[in-house]
């Protein structure tokens, strides 16, 4: 009985020590290639801040903003704000526009450490009754204005920049968009 229990202290002596060295190597290992590989080839973050404004006359009458942060890896991200609107197509049948903000953008980092974007962007609203040249041509369906613009161009980090600028078709006003690009990590 007093070998068995000595071999038992031995055995588990023995086994808290080979645990250690376990430990202890596991400890020492170097990063696989692998995962170093992949933190050297992480591509920076970026914050996107966009101010869009509406102007009439040269004067600020509204202003939004929207930022997203974006990987500069040129995967593009979405944001899409507004109301889907049902319209009736005649016979029963309905189908659904959206009336609102539409973005889709992407990033890159370009050698001399400005950000190269791209920028499709739409804006969708209800055109007030005085904008509709024939009002009774559209019944009881909505009339709905929209700008879209695709936008590439290089951004200077820090630095707010006027990436487009639409006149409305159908008023006096303009629509400026500005984007701001910052490095986050």
């Amino acid at each position: 009985m007093k070998r068995l229990f000595m071999l038992m202290i031995i055995f588990a002596a023995f086994g808290s020590t080979l645990s250690g060295q376990q430990q202890t190597s596991k400890k020492e290992e170097k990063p696989s290639a692998e995962s170093s590989t992949f933190k050297e080839q992480a591509a920076p973050v970026y914050k996107l801040a966009f101010a869009i404004y509406e102007l009439q006359a040269g004067k600020k009458i509204n202003e939004r903003d929207y930022s997203v942060l974006l990987r500069a890896d040129n995967n593009s991200n979405k944001l899409k704000i507004g109301t889907r609107v049902p319209i009736d197509i005649g016979e029963g049948k309905i189908t659904y526009a959206d009336v609102g903000f539409d973005m889709e953008c992407s990033v890159v980092e370009t050698a001399d450490n400005k950000v190269g974007v791209r920028l499709d962007i739409t804006v969708t609203n209800f055109a007030i009754p005085e904008q509709n040249a024939n009002p009774g041509s559209a019944g009881n369906r909505p009339v709905l204005r929209g700008v879209t613009e695709r936008v590439r161009t290089v951004l200077v980090p820090g630095k707010p920049q006027v990436v487009t600028s639409m006149d409305d078709v159908n008023s006096t006003k303009r629509m400026q968009v500005e984007i701001t690009a910052t490095k986050v990590d």
